[in-house]
């Protein structure tokens, strides 16, 4: 068997997009290119994608192939509720074999925390049927042998404990005929108050639309406009952090070392207190008659827990995305950037706490 990988990335920093083009057969394979239809086999490995870019990878799929979807809606129920009537009406028509599995929480079970490379690839062996299965499994159980026995015993077991709960969870979807008439109901346009960068540039890359644009389309130079980021809003991360206001001290340890800037201090007034929504939770601020709250921006996290790793007072844990945004923590943000102005700083501008109210 010959294989042959042609590799699309982003030149994001952290959790960038890495898309896979495999071509498998008797012969050596020359083809440095995309696939662009007939794919047998896809799969979306992150939620993030479902929601912005399944739309352009049914594209390639030809009827009837395999699309495997990491989601934490492993029935024909919850994806009806849960995915766009637009991604739902493409599935029926292409009549695509669907399967679902829940990644993210195999991995967690079995101690792998994030890392779900080797649960996907035991999914792609058993429904691409580029090999026998059988032979395919022991041929990636050897690779994770070869891998991770320098790591000890137990991060090989949990690897393989990853492999074999994977092959038990992975589910074929049956899904009504009703989503072939799917319908998507009219969205209200903000358009307007988007820069035109972000429009017309900006929102293509994000949907990796980057090779349609003409080089006439971007600014001399090649330059992007500061502050562009703040549209992006990926929601990468699967896990994000959740502040235990009564454990805090205040040492604004975590905006410190954030490395997107999606974790901060805000120091709020009586009036914006008032005008506050009942997620944004505060304290009484130290040094200051003023609240203190830590707020993060969950669709710019990227998951990586720096912040719950250097928090010396247990005042952070990561906690499922899903969970904190039916909360209503992201209003909390939204209302924080918008509407708490900026206050006299209660702490010297040169200290670790100081630097995060500028």
């Amino acid at each position: 068997m010959k294989v042959q990988g042609y590799f699309v990335f982003d030149a994001h920093k952290g959790e960038g997009l890495t898309i896979s083009h495999l071509r498998f057969g008797p012969t050596p394979i020359k083809a440095q290119y995309e696939i662009s239809s007939d794919a047998d086999y896809v799969a979306i490995h992150h939620l993030s994608y479902l929601h912005r870019l399944a739309e352009n990878f049914m594209g390639p799929i030809k009827e009837g192939g395999v699309l495997l979807l990491n989601v934490p809606w492993v029935t024909p129920e919850a994806l009806d509720k849960n995915l766009s009537p637009k991604l739902k009406k493409l599935i029926a028509e292409k009549k695509v074999k669907l399967w679902a599995i829940d990644a993210r929480s195999i991995a967690a079970a079995v101690g792998l925390r994030q890392r779900i490379n080797n649960i996907m690839q035991a999914c792609f062996y058993k429904l691409s049927g580029v090999l026998p299965e059988e032979q395919a499994l022991q041929v990636l159980k050897n690779d994770i042998a070869s891998l991770y026995t320098s790591k000890g015993p137990k991060v090989l077991k949990m690897n393989y404990d990853g492999v074999d709960a994977a092959l038990e969870a992975v589910t074929e979807i049956h899904y009504p005929e009703s989503w072939l008439g799917a319908t998507e109901a009219p969205v209200a346009s903000d358009a307007a108050e988007v820069p035109a960068f972000v429009k017309n540039i900006q929102e293509k890359l994000a949907q990796e639309l980057g090779d349609q644009l003409p080089v006439s389309a971007f600014p001399p130079g090649g330059i992007f406009p500061n502050g562009t980021c703040a549209y992006e809003k990926r929601g990468l991360a699967g896990t994000v952090p959740t502040w235990v206001p009564e454990n805090c001290t205040q040492c604004n340890y975590c905006a410190m070392v954030c490395p997107h800037g999606v974790i901060r201090p805000f120091l709020l007034n009586r009036g914006e207190l008032k005008g506050a929504p009942e997620s944004l939770e505060t304290v009484r601020a130290k040094g200051t008659p003023m609240n203190y709250s830590i707020l993060v921006s969950t669709d710019d996290c990227t998951g990586c827990e720096v912040c719950v790793e250097s928090c010396p007072d247990d005042a952070l844990f990561m906690e499922d995305m899903q969970a904190v945004k039916g909360r209503g923590l992201g209003d909390a943000w939204e209302y924080a950037v918008a509407e708490v102005t900026k206050k006299r700083n209660p702490s010297g501008r040169d200290t670790v706490k100081g630097s995060q109210f500028e």
